[in-house]
This record gives C-alpha cells, structure tokens and sequence, in this order.
C-alpha cells in the first residue's frame, strides 16, 4: 500500500548503508513467514560481511536497512 519509495546509498562512519523507506502499512515481522525475500537479503548482507534490519517507522511504514563494509574505505573503490 505504498505510495512513496525512497533508495538511500550512503557511506557512514566507513561503512555502505542502503536503506528503503516506504510510506505504507508496513507489517508485522513476526507474522511474516520464513522462506520469504527477507531471508534472501539477510544472507546476503551476511555474506557481504554486513547486516540487515527492518523496522517500523513513525507515522506507518517500514525501513529496510543494509550495513556493510566498504573495501578500501570508499564506496566504488575496488582496491
């Protein structure tokens, strides 16, 4: 039920964040059942060396949130 979606790809603190935000319901992790995209991004993160979190947000909706290493220090840089 979405009706906005924001992509934010930004260094913190020398790590990559990639984050979502939506504007929708959200949902209730609790309920949602294994085997699902989630899990797929939680692995991924994982071998990333990083994490992943979703969480509700104020005022309705939810925000997906990557956090990884960055090689080198600097986003792009593939040294």
């Amino acid at each position: 039920g979405a009706r906005n979606i924001v992509i934010t790809l930004a260094q913190e603190d020398g790590t990559g964040v990639l984050r979502v935000d939506d504007d929708g319901s959200g949902f209730d992790l609790a309920a949602v059942s294994r085997g699902t995209g989630l899990d797929t991004m939680q692995y991924r993160a994982n071998v990333l060396g990083g994490g992943l979190s979703v969480e509700p947000r104020a005022g309705g909706g939810t925000t997906v949130r990557c956090v990884f290493p960055l090689q080198g220090g600097v986003m792009g840089d593939a040294s």
